[in-house]
């Protein structure tokens, strides 16, 4: 049974160079691992392709590798980010806000490879600047407050007007598939591109995870001008990570 929530107030999007739009690849999620091993971390800030970066989260060297669209069409080689610190001083940060489309599942991988970032990130879930554009569909789908909250949680996804593909059509139909109708696409397959730095990933891996940053960040400016973004509550994120555990054979 869900616990009643209170409605908090939605967030209009600020500058959109404060605004960091958050998009993990990860190995497949199973019935018993929904938090499963990092593969990227991808994350997009302001308007520019420049502002793309992606992040290597290989655990026994995470940050080691970094690329950015740096105004091209593919990745390029970046200097080296601390994944660890760049993940800090972003939840850290109170003039950021951080969204997502489902962002609990982001946080809930963040938080297995980078426990010492739990308080961090609670913080900000707790000051209402962690959004999310899928909770925010279901308010523009007239969902009640628990419904709402719930379609931040991990599902079946048998709601397809909740899926991201869905609200992209929606919000931005002229934004590019990424591959994403392509035969083979990278959407079960970046388990394999692990050793793999982004810069050298193939093109279409690329243009998959930038689609989807670039795809979330459309949609959140649309949901913003209609109602406002929905944030993320930090009894969401609890149930998120009570799951994580309950269904885990095993955990760090």
């Amino acid at each position: 049974m869900l616990t009643v929530m209170t409605t908090r107030p939605r967030t209009p999007l600020p500058d959109l160079n404060w605004v960091t739009i958050l998009d993990l690849e990860t190995f497949l999620i199973t019935d018993t691992d929904l938090a499963p091993q990092l593969v990227a971390v991808g994350l997009l800030t302001g308007v520019e392709r420049a502002d793309l970066r992606v992040i290597s989260g290989r655990a026994h060297d995470p940050g080691r590798h970094c690329a950015a669209y740096q105004g091209k069409d593919q990745f390029e080689q970046d200097p080296t980010e601390n994944l660890l610190e760049l993940l800090k001083h972003l939840f850290s940060d109170p003039a950021q806000v951080v969204v997502g489309h489902r962002i609990c599942f982001d946080l809930g991988v963040v938080l297995r490879w980078f426990p010492a970032l739990t308080e961090t990130v609670f913080a900000a879930v707790h000051a209402g600047r962690v959004l999310d554009t899928r909770m925010t569909m279901a308010a523009i789908m007239n969902t009640n407050e628990d419904g709402i909250q719930a379609a931040g949680l991990h599902d079946d996804g048998s709601v397809k007007a909740l899926h991201l593909s869905s609200c992209i059509r929606r919000f931005a139909p002229t934004l590019d598939t990424g591959g994403k109708s392509h035969a083979g696409s990278w959407s079960t397959r970046f388990a394999d591109l692990y050793f793999c730095p982004p810069w050298a990933w193939p093109v279409p891996a690329q243009q998959y995870l930038a689609h989807d940053l670039l795809g979330t960040q459309a949609v959140a400016v649309a949901q913003s001008k209609i109602t406002g973004l929905v944030p993320v509550e930090t009894e969401t994120l609890d149930r998120h990570l009570t799951e994580v555990s309950r269904r885990a054979r095993t955990l760090p």
